[in-house]
């Protein structure tokens, strides 16, 4: 029997690392044949030239479509869409497959699905029923789906919506979602098993370390890995981190470590013992060990109750500094100096940081509750909104990281005049839903000078 040809497409790497597995199914298929069209972020340079992964993978492109305009105008991306479907016209029609595979709701997709409906290609959407709300991706999604033939959703309720959208149920099935298959296959690693930093060198963020075992309890509960897997990955990385002693300082860990010794990292943009970025791991060894106990808590009460941030309260008052420098980054154990900046403000990152260290479990090496509710509460407003403390800078995370781990909702309004400050008490629960209201206001304000901004375009965060 001859083999049915599929032709997929990637435009970017967040997308194609879903359609990865779903890729190397295709190809180990006895009756499927596969190749690849890789378009947008993919090839350009200033995007990491994604497209090398994807040789590295293995995977047969057929052809390249460079659609990628270096513009923020709105429009740009309308006329990037026109110049792909251009591209995709001409390699479909000399292609002639017997299935196209169009994913989720970018622009590529809807090309893909544009080409199999004209030129009588069967389409396969995966992706299909979801959500977006707010946001052209939404609209999108929904016309790849009117355009396809066969709808592939990730879960159930996309399924049902895409039914009672008016879809022959014949064509809508649930396949669940090509990520689960990245933590089914991904193996535990030795020895370190750390989150890979964003840079492409072996490089690990210990603040990414500390979502990372944040992470492992919900992969548990939701079944996609067992939990002797997330037990076993926890341990690898408190047993890492606690093995060396060119990572830490007063306790403190490094903003960048090795990836795959833990040790000290050399390709990151600093050598500096961080207090965020140690926090923020802290916070994750206190979730997986609470989750998994055992020898996870074990080794996580290490971690936590050697971390000395009175060391760190060299600031004006007794703030604490944002991190440690060695003179020579060979030799944490030699001489150094704390970073001139402190944190004083009260916004989300600094919190986290006071919580933990008024908190900690080794009275030597805790600070004074009262330092919690001395962080400055600077509040604003903005025409004739709420109130709310702000952050010293603008982007949202500074409004949520610490929601993550602490359930301000639960807690309610605090107290600070208890601790002897004069102190506005805020609920930082509701200053977090007022700040991120006055953000989307401010956002729709400037649409007229950002031709990115608009009322359902909105949301500046670090990235």
């Amino acid at each position: 029997m001859k083999k049915r040809k599929v032709l997929g497409i990637t435009g970017i790497r967040s997308e194609y690392f879903l359609q990865r597995s779903i890729f190397r199914a295709i190809m180990d298929h006895p009756d499927l044949e596969f190749e690849l069209i890789v378009t947008g972020a993919h090839l350009s340079p200033l995007h990491g030239y994604t497209v090398t992964e994807i040789e590295s993978d293995g995977f047969p492109i057929v052809d390249r479509v460079e659609s990628l305009l270096y513009s923020n105008r709105d429009a740009a991306r309308v006329q990037g869409a026109a110049i792909q479907l251009l591209g995709l016209s001409h390699i479909v029609d000399a292609v002639r497959p017997d299935w196209l595979l169009a994913p989720t709701d970018r622009e590529e997709a809807i090309g893909l699905a544009l080409c199999g409906a004209y030129m009588n290609i069967a389409t396969a959407h995966y992706g299909a029923g979801d959500r977006a709300r707010g946001n052209v991706d939404d609209v999108m999604r929904h016309a790849i789906s009117r355009l396809a033939h066969l709808l592939l959703t990730t879960h159930e309720d996309a399924r049902e919506r895409l039914i009672r959208s008016g879809e022959e149920e014949w064509r809508v099935h649930n396949v669940a979602h090509a990520g689960i298959d990245r933590l089914r296959t991904t193996p535990v690693l030795e020895p370190a098993s750390l989150a890979k930093d964003r840079h492409k060198g072996p490089t690990s963020s210990i603040a990414a370390v500390g979502f990372q075992l944040s992470s492992l309890p919900i992969g548990v509960e939701h079944g996609w890995i067992k939990r002797h897997q997330g037990v076993k990955r926890a341990e690898t990385v408190l047993a890492t981190l606690l093995g060396r002693q060119d990572n830490k300082k007063f306790g403190v860990y490094l903003h960048f470590l090795d990836l795959n010794t833990g040790g000290l990292g050399r390709e990151g943009y600093e050598v500096v013992a961080s207090t965020v970025d140690h926090a923020l791991l802290m916070a994750g060894v206190m979730t997986a060990g609470e989750y998994f106990g055992g020898q996870v808590a074990e080794l996580g009460n290490r971690l936590v109750n050697s971390t000395n941030w009175r060391a760190f309260a060299v600031g004006p008052n007794g703030y604490l500094s944002m991190g440690w420098k060695p003179d020579d980054a060979e030799h944490l154990d030699g001489s150094g100096e704390f970073l001139k900046w402190h944190w004083s403000n009260s916004s989300d990152e600094e919190r986290l940081i006071y919580f933990l260290a008024s908190g900690s479990p080794t009275p030597a090496y805790a600070i004074d509750p009262e330092m919690y509710f001395r962080l400055r509460r600077t509040m604003k407003h903005h025409d004739g909104g709420q109130p709310f403390a702000v952050a010293w800078s603008g982007p949202l995370f500074n409004y949520f990281f610490s929601h993550c781990w602490i359930d301000f909702r639960a807690l309610g309004p605090d107290h600070p005049s208890r601790f002897g400050v004069n102190a506005p008490s805020i609920d930082w629960f509701e200053n977090s839903r007022r700040a991120v209201l006055t953000h989307r206001q401010r956002c729709s304000e400037a649409a007229g000078r950002f031709g990115t901004l608009s009322a359902n375009r909105w949301g500046l965060s670090a990235c």
